[in-house]
């Protein structure tokens, strides 16, 4: 299956958060902003694209609407982005890397919910020997814009704006409390 295969099948997958199907086994998944607009200031890419990623779990795609954002690349990007729209806090999770946050109950919650109404999803199997090369293909090809690494991203230095102010904040907010 070629990249252009695999952009196609991801366009004609997309579905809504309670539509996404999750294959088994290995696949990629990829979230598009809809409607579009809705998370200014960053320009979503053709389609709507934002985010694309290889997993070995089919239910990656699923799964990042509710995991804590501690754990996703994702969902962080969002957070940083969407901060003062949605009043997010960021936390520090000690058992993260250094350069992690996540958000209390409450912000997971609402981070949750706005990408229920705003994104649209997209999962298909697709197999790999090293998904590292493979997600690395795809996102040159496709250039999503939440993806920080990987293509020449004109936002990658806004982004990474977003989540270091972010990250700040979590820090502060943690010795104010200690």
């Amino acid at each position: 299956m070629t990249n252009a295969d695999i952009r196609d099948r991801l366009l004609a997958e997309r579905r809504p958060y309670n539509e996404v199907t999750t294959p088994e086994g290995a696949g990629v998944y990829a979230f598009f902003l809809s409607p579009r607009g809705l998370l200014l200031p960053i320009a979503p890419g053709a389609e709507g694209l934002l985010y694309i990623a290889a997993s070995r779990d089919g239910h990656a795609a699923r799964q990042q609407y509710d995991m804590p954002t501690a754990d996703s690349p994702l969902r962080q990007t969002l957070a940083a982005v969407l901060r003062n729209h949605l009043g997010l806090h960021p936390a520090v999770t000690p058992s993260k890397a250094a350069d992690s946050f996540g958000l209390p109950h409450d912000g997971e919650t609402l981070l949750s919910r706005w990408m229920r109404a705003n994104l649209i999803g997209s999962a298909i199997a697709a197999e790999s020997d090293n998904h590292a090369k493979f997600e690395a293909g795809l996102v040159a090809e496709m250039q999503p814009p939440l993806n920080l690494t990987g293509w020449e991203n004109p936002q990658a230095d806004l982004l990474r704006k977003f989540r270091a102010t972010s990250l700040r904040l979590a820090e502060e907010a943690a010795r104010a409390v200690a």
